[in-house]
């Protein structure tokens, strides 16, 4: 893959005012960290930089960096080292620069995309990627853009690891432990809790405390005094004992007695 192009300018003043100057210009102050040589302070156009990164490699992108202000149009190859953005703009602010050899590896960080369907997905199995990005040694201009790897093999309870995954040539991943890269798992079942009383509120189908008074049935008449009127529960309570203990009335006799004579 060729690498891209972005032209800077050489600076020879630093400092907070000299930066504010340089951001009123529509510039951004950048730094050319070198292989040997002392970091070179630069200025860029923010606008050019963002459009050199906008490609699948993202930070990853090898970029010739054209240098005027030395009066020898210097170049360098570097790649982005970090990039700092106003904290409620979003608007970006400084850039660094490395500087690196097409005929040397480098290291990066590249995102794992996991591509096809697991077969254990039809026997109710679920996919979990668990490693997302993978660090690689690579030449600058060989670096992938990602490192596929095909999960639609798995069952359930089966997973890949990073020995598994096949890397473009001249690219290698570091890595000391066989790391897990996704896994297919059984989804847990749904735990269903049980009613829970609430002081004085008794949960939805918990049985009454005991000594609690059971609430009256659905369409059962309520008690009522002599007066014809509806009593107040307490009330009510009270005479229906004053009715079971009150004796039966005369001319009645008792079940199993003698008629008077």
């Amino acid at each position: 893959m060729e690498n891209a192009s972005l032209k800077a300018n050489l600076r020879t003043t630093a400092g907070k005012g000299v930066a504010r100057k340089i951001r009123v210009q529509g510039s951004i102050p950048a730094v050319c960290y070198g292989r040997a040589a002392s970091p070179l302070s630069l200025s860029v156009n923010p606008r050019e930089l963002r459009d050199v990164l906008d490609t699948p490699l993202k930070r990853n992108t090898a970029i010739t960096l054209m240098i005027d202000g030395d009066g020898k149009g210097l170049r360098k190859l570097v790649m982005v080292k970090d990039l700092q953005f106003d904290p409620v703009t979003h608007e970006l602010l400084h850039a660094d620069f490395y500087e690196i050899r097409e005929d040397e590896q480098i290291v990066v960080n590249v995102p794992i995309v996991c591509t096809g369907k697991p077969k254990g997905a039809a026997d109710g199995g679920i996919l979990q990627q668990v490693t997302r990005w993978v660090q690689l040694k690579s030449l600058p201009l060989k670096v992938p853009a990602s490192i596929e790897v095909d999960v639609s093999g798995l069952a359930v309870g089966q997973s890949v690891h990073i020995e598994d995954v096949k890397f473009p040539e001249g690219v290698q991943a570091k890595y000391d432990t066989n790391f897990t890269i996704a896994v297919v798992v059984v989804p847990q079942e749904e735990v269903v809790a049980k009613p829970v009383a609430v002081e004085g509120v008794p949960a939805e189908g918990a049985a009454p405390a005991e000594g609690a008074a059971a609430a009256p049935a659905e369409g059962a008449a309520p008690a009522v005094g002599k007066d014809g009127k509806p009593l107040p529960a307490a009330a009510g309570k009270e005479a229906a004992k004053d009715a079971k203990a009150a004796p039966a009335p005369a001319g009645k006799e008792a079940k199993g007695g003698k008629k008077d004579k």
